[in-house]
């Protein structure tokens, strides 16, 4: 049938999904009062019983013979079939459960999703300023020649300029867990050593002469990250570091470079 078979007198009754296979449907045929099967192939099978057999027709008329008995009349047409008779009431016994049907096969497994791209690296900060080397002192100025005498005149020597900082510091510090230490502005470099588990370091509060300056801390003890240390930098009170007060270092032999600029702290 090419048309649909609505268009043969079928009313779809019910439909079944059989797995990934496709479906099954019942339809009612109007005309003959069937209930037909349409299977996955799309054939129709018949799957309500005939009607039932109509009634024997009349035996023909006995025919006259010359030995006195009447030859056998021919046989009757057969009598029309009787309607369907109407479907009976349910009845009130609950049915058995029907056998349970077969697994369908496993559908075939997806495909692997792809992996997503690599996000961009992120900028490079900017390199901070290079600290400030102190001052050399001025050389004294030679004082005029004396005049002629037994002795030989000098001039005095001139003041000492300021001394710069000191380059390296280390901080040894005993405890587990320990505050440790307040820095000043008296090393460029501080190299911490600790006992174990955490350590808290706190920068100086600079002043408006600190501007530009810088402080090295790094980690001379290592093993962080198997025996669960830390080295914990904070900024004092009002001079944050990058707008948070504290910063952890929790990788191997790590160091932080600090710069003082505008009343704060920022990681360079």
């Amino acid at each position: 049938m090419s048309l649909p078979l609505e268009s043969y007198g079928y009313i779809l009754i019910q439909e079944f999904k059989v797995g990934n296979f496709g479906s099954v449907r019942l339809f009612y045929k109007l005309d003959t009062e069937q209930i037909w099967l349409q299977q996955l192939d799309g054939t129709l099978v018949l799957i309500t019983p005939p009607g039932p057999t109509g009634p024997t027709g009349p035996a023909g008329p006995a025919g006259t013979g010359g030995d006195g008995k009447g030859s056998t009349g021919p046989t009757g047409p057969t009598g029309i079939a009787g309607p369907t008779g109407p479907t009976g009431p349910a009845g009130s016994g609950t049915g058995g459960g029907g056998d349970t049907g077969p697994t369908g096969p496993a559908g075939p497994a997806g495909e692997t999703g792809s992996a997503g791209p690599a996000g961009p690296a992120g900028p490079a900060g900017p390199a901070g300023p290079a600290g400030s080397t102190g001052a050399t002192g001025a050389t004294g100025p030679i004082g005029p020649t004396g005049p002629a005498g037994s002795g030989t005149g000098e001039g005095g020597t001139g003041p000492t300029g300021p001394t710069g900082p000191t380059g390296n510091s280390t901080l040894s510090i005993t405890g587990i867990n320990t505050t440790g230490a307040t820095l000043s502005f008296s090393y460029n470099y501080y190299g911490i050593s600790y006992t174990g588990g955490t350590v808290g370091i706190y920068l100086p509060a600079g002043t408006s002469t600190d501007i530009g300056k810088t402080l090295i801390i790094a980690d001379e003890t290592g093993s962080i990250s198997t025996y669960g240390r830390g080295v914990y930098i904070y900024g004092a009170t009002g001079r944050n570091i990058d707008g948070t007060g504290t910063v952890v270092m929790n990788i191997d032999w790590m160091s932080l470079s600090f710069l003082y600029l505008n009343n704060m702290w920022k990681i360079i």
